[in-house]
């Protein structure tokens, strides 16, 4: 019985001609914009984290603001200037980490943490000739810092790896407002008032302004001298094993020292909430798109039913059961499902892959250079694509289907 009804709904769709591609292309429109929107929505995401979060630890740890306690119930005016002097010398005092290589370790040991690297930060100025730039100081240990922070594939000349304690690495806007490049002198004088000279051993190109054009990495140790930290560090990274696992990790690595813990999202709140409106606003699109495809296929298998009434009538008359008669219909929206999901999801895909290959080139606002169409497909998107689409022919075909399941076969063929 299922071949006979099968038989029937392949008659409808045939002789529906031009209705039934018109249905089939509405479904079809609906799946490729899921795939072709998700893909677009994605790649923007993976490009927008990959430059502003590539750049940055995925967990940030540092040491806790120093407040001495003032007791002024007890203290005279000299007392009290002291506890002044105090405070803004604190304020002066850079914050840092003394027992670093303990908490190190103790990091490295927890969970879904990949690799931890000390970090000696600071204000200062770069200066080449009469040409000053306010930098930031950055002292790393160059083989841990690549395994925290991306590094290595935005080094645009040098090898960060073989910077040595003579050396530094500045960004390539700094260079420029220098005039410098690799193998030339700089002068960076730290806000300590210390000062040296370092040659440029490299430059490197994060796409971000800000970082291109003041920071500037130096090995750990000539950093530390310079920012007079001793053996101390300002900051511990921490690189995790899955990048939205951040804040759970943090929640962990609190739990085993005292010092401040930031990942990411914390610290990026207002950056994580763009993301979620970027994916609200191709959900709500998308779903607009699924709703006028439901309403397309309904409308289209209404008007099969009223076409059809007369058969229906007949083959009703001639036993066919109302079960019959809704599995017809059913059947007619799954191939309408099916045929505008293998469609759209064909296209959406080719265009995705087809702008994926060839990327179109262009800028940010900052001026740096970017994807136009930033497009990553997946293979996930596919299948809810799929799935959404046979949901939708299945679901619009059940009130078409019940509807002519209920038609009066007398009635029918007297009117007809």
């Amino acid at each position: 019985m299922v071949r006979f009804e099968l038989k029937i709904a392949w008659r409808h769709l045939v002789t529906g001609g031009t209705q039934t591609w018109l249905t089939i292309g509405a479904v079809a429109l609906g799946a490729f914009l899921i795939v072709f929107l998700s893909s677009i929505i994605y790649g923007l995401q993976q490009q927008i984290i990959s430059n502003v979060i590539g750049s940055i630890p995925n967990i940030t740890i540092t040491a806790p603001d120093y407040e001495p306690e003032p007791a002024w119930e007890t203290e005279t005016q000299d007392d009290r200037e002291q506890v002044v002097s105090e405070i803004e010398a604190t304020r002066e005092r850079k914050r840092s980490i003394a027992n670093w290589q303990e908490v190190d370790q103790a990091i490295q040991s927890l969970p879904d943490v990949v690799a931890v690297a000390p970090v000696a930060q600071g204000g200062g100025i770069v200066s080449r000739g009469a040409v000053d730039q306010s930098a930031l100081i950055i002292g790393v240990i160059p083989q841990r810092q690549v395994n925290v922070v991306r590094l290595q594939e935005d080094i645009v000349s040098g090898d960060f790896l073989a910077l040595d304690p003579d050396g530094a690495f500045i960004g390539v806007d700094m260079a420029e407002e220098l005039g410098v490049g690799p193998g030339d002198r700089i002068r960076i004088t730290a806000s300590e008032g210390n000062s040296r000279i370092f040659i440029v051993r490299g430059l490197f190109d994060f796409g971000l302004e800000q970082a291109n054009s003041s920071w500037v990495y130096l090995q750990l140790r000539p950093a530390q001298a310079l920012l007079n930290l001793g053996t101390e560090v300002t900051a511990l990274y921490v690189k995790v094993d899955e990048l939205f696992d951040a804040s759970d990790v943090a929640r962990r690595i609190r739990g085993v020292t005292p010092l401040e813990v930031e990942s990411w999202m914390e610290a990026n709140e207002s950056f994580l909430q763009a993301l979620r409106s970027q994916t609200t606003t191709s959900v709500a699109i998308q779903a607009i798109a699924v709703l006028a495809s439901a309403f397309g296929v309904s409308s289209v298998l209404i008007v099969f039913v009223v076409q059809k009434s007369r058969d229906i009538g007949i083959m009703k008359s001639m036993g066919a059961t109302n079960r019959q008669i809704l599995r017809i219909f059913t059947l007619e929206g799954l191939a309408i499902g099916i045929g505008g999901a293998l469609l759209g999801t064909a296209l959406g895909s080719f265009i995705a892959f087809l702008i994926e290959a060839n990327p179109i080139p262009g800028r940010t606002f900052a001026g740096e250079p970017a994807t136009l169409v930033p497009m990553q497909w997946e293979a996930r998107f596919v299948a809810v694509a799929f799935l959404v689409a046979i949901v939708v022919g299945l679901a619009s075909s059940f009130f078409p289907a019940r509807r002519a399941s209920l038609l009066n076969p007398v009635e029918v063929i007297r009117g007809g």
